[in-house]
């Protein structure tokens, strides 16, 4: 007690004070984290509804907004929406599918998109975008895409690499070999194809 008197009269801390400081200090961030979070997910679910504003149910048989957190730790809404089905040869198809990866904090200009359609028993990719490498988009994307193809009885998943993409083609057959696709190449290597099949 006369130590810390001592040390307060002439403006100095104590190992006592200090360690009272530092545990101050620690419940103050705790909050501001704690905040920030909160704040975090509210712009979340704000950022949904905008995105839900943006998207109509009509002519829609299936519209989804899943919460994807990248490997970054960036947190994406990811949209799924698929059209009303027409009848084909191979019976029910939906043409046009597609899933969009967005940023809550920039909903304007999507992170990454891929467009699909389903034949029968058939899914085919037809373009895979994404803006920010690395962080697992492209690779959520066909993990969604195999759960939603099993749940409409397809067996096989297909896409063909265009030679607009040659120059990134070793980078291409790395993300799909590690998704578990096989790469067929053309000689020059100019297009390809890829092919997955369910079980």
């Amino acid at each position: 007690m006369i130590k810390k008197l001592i040390a307060r009269s002439l403006g100095l801390r104590t190992e006592e004070d200090h360690q009272l400081a530092i545990l101050d200090a620690c419940d103050k961030l705790k909050h501001t984290l704690e905040q920030r979070h909160k704040e975090e997910v509210t712009n979340w679910i704000s950022a949904a509804a905008d995105l839900l504003n943006q998207y109509s149910l009509r002519n829609r048989c299936l519209l989804a907004f899943l919460p994807f957190l990248s490997r970054n730790n960036t947190f994406y809404w990811i949209v799924v929406e698929m059209e009303q089905p027409e009848l084909g040869p191979e019976g029910q198809h939906y043409p046009l599918c597609s899933m969009w990866a967005f940023d809550p904090c920039s909903l304007t200009f999507p992170q990454g998109r891929m467009y699909f359609r389903i034949s029968g028993t058939h899914v085919r990719i037809r373009d895979i975008v994404v803006s920010r490498q690395r962080e697992g988009i492209g690779s959520f994307f066909l993990t969604t895409l195999e759960q939603l193809a099993k749940h409409f009885g397809v067996t096989k998943i297909s896409g063909w690499l265009s030679p607009a993409d040659a120059r990134n083609r070793s980078a291409q057959v790395a993300f799909y070999t590690r998704n578990g696709y096989s790469v067929q190449l053309s000689e020059d290597k100019q297009t390809g194809s890829i092919e997955k099949v369910l079980t």
